[in-house]
């Protein structure tokens, strides 16, 4: 990009900056001179909205700043574009008012600090502008960075409130919240690695979200979900591409039932429905092609984690029926988790508590039945036909390390799997 150009980058990061600022406890540090620099940012931002919107290079702006902002510290979610700083003002207080400290509200961090008069009549001024028009321009137009920064607080945040809710809430409820969390983190990442241009600093980013994300009580299971294939908005426009492909066939349908004299009319409406079945064919090999290099990075980051300590692997860590079934969705995971349970195995010691019992143990303290577990729910999950050689696969393995004559802990655990299978 030009000068200019590089100049309006700089200035949307400062913003952007301040705004990932007001999503977490940095805000708590804020003053009246932080505040006012910061609103003042906001209204830089919505009249660069005004100048440049259809400009002819906004999709090159909007490649910029969706870049840009993997560079944002601490990781972010944030995913700007020029439309979304139509409302700056608005976003920058909504952002703050997820991470509000009782005592240090963006709206109360006026008094008390013994600031001038004219600086702190400033503030209530300007905050005005936020609580009428841009409220009601934001709420009505339901900015796709409003939605990122609000479920950025139940994403990558993970601040107290939602922690302890996760933690003591219901299991359905707090699976059903993995999930969308989960749901949430992959299609920013996918959107994110579309206009990606440096594989290397998405790669980085990409790292930086999974450690971000282990910081949370939940963080293993939504990492495992987000090894499984979430719903996301480029399924649900495949969705709306096939109803609008049905709609075209009954209307076919209505035409053939008509006189010959419409033919030519039908010989239309069957080119548009093969449009549109090469639009759905292309939104898929691109949704995949995303989805692809997304688990690609997260994968390659689970392994570099298991390099340095299998045991806080979030395979392990995370609930066994959400891991197995990733794992029987998808070969790269089935064969990262073999590869775990394996070094689990061959990690285990044995420990004598009375003459006539031997438990095996892990490291960590784990016996030889939960790890034994884990092999149950993973042939279980393995049912379908399809799935016959990676089950033949996990069996053969359990049965050579058995046979192989040396003293491990692997005869244990096929005596326990055999039993579980059996009993259940």
């Amino acid at each position: 990009m030009s000068l200019h150009g590089a100049t309006v980058l700089r200035n949307v990061f400062q913003f952007a900056t301040i705004l990932n600022q007001a999503s977490n406890s940095d805000v708590q540090k804020w003053d009246d001179v932080s505040l006012l620099n910061a609103l003042d940012w906001a209204d830089y931002c919505q009249e660069l909205y005004v100048r440049l919107k259809d400009k002819p290079f906004e999709n090159e702006l909007n490649s910029h700043l969706a870049q840009m902002s993997m560079l944002l510290q601490p990781v972010s979610c944030l995913f700007l574009t020029l439309d979304s700083l139509q409302n700056a003002k608005y976003l920058l207080v909504n952002s703050e008012s997820g991470y509000r400290s009782p005592h240090r509200s963006i709206f109360t961090l006026s008094a008390g600090h013994g600031q001038d008069q004219a600086r702190q009549a400033a503030i209530p001024s300007k905050l005005s502008l936020v609580s009428f028009d841009q409220r009601r321009e934001a709420c009505q137009e339901e900015t796709q960075l409003h939605h990122d920064v609000s479920t950025l607080r139940a994403a990558t945040d993970l601040h107290t409130g939602l922690s302890s809710r996760s933690a003591q809430g219901p299991d359905k409820t707090r699976r059903d919240r993995q999930r969308f969390q989960a749901n949430f983190l992959l299609r920013h990442l996918m959107n994110v690695v579309r206009l990606a241009k440096k594989k290397h600093r998405f790669e980085s980013y990409c790292h930086a979200v999974c450690d971000k994300l282990m910081q949370s009580p939940d963080g293993n299971n939504i990492f495992v979900f987000m090894l499984g294939e979430p719903r996301d908005d480029v399924e649900r426009h495949i969705d709306g591409v096939e109803r609008q492909r049905d709609d075209v066939e009954r209307q076919r349908d209505d035409v053939e039932r008509q006189r010959d004299g419409v033919e030519r009319h039908i010989d239309g409406v069957e080119r548009h429905i093969d449009g549109v079945e090469r639009q759905r064919d292309g939104v898929e090999r691109q949704r995949d092609r995303w989805l692809h290099t997304v688990q690609d990075h997260l994968l390659s980051w689970l392994q570099l984690g298991i390099q340095q300590d299998f045991f806080h692997c979030p395979l392990l860590k995370a609930d066994v029926r959400d891991v197995t079934g990733a794992a029987a969705a998808h070969p790269r995971v089935f064969s990262v988790y073999l590869d775990v349970l394996c070094a689990w195995t061959d990690s285990c010691i044995p420990e004598i508590q009375a003459p006539d019992c031997l438990v095996w143990r892990s490291p960590n303290g784990a016996d030889s039945l939960e790890l034994t577990r884990h092999f149950q729910h993973l042939l279980s999950s393995l049912s379908s036909s399809a799935d016959h050689s990676r089950r033949h696969q996990v069996v053969r393995l359990i049965a050579d390390r058995t046979q192989c004559g040396q003293f491990t802990a692997w005869r244990d655990v096929a005596t326990k799997l055999l039993h579980l299978l059996k009993h259940g």
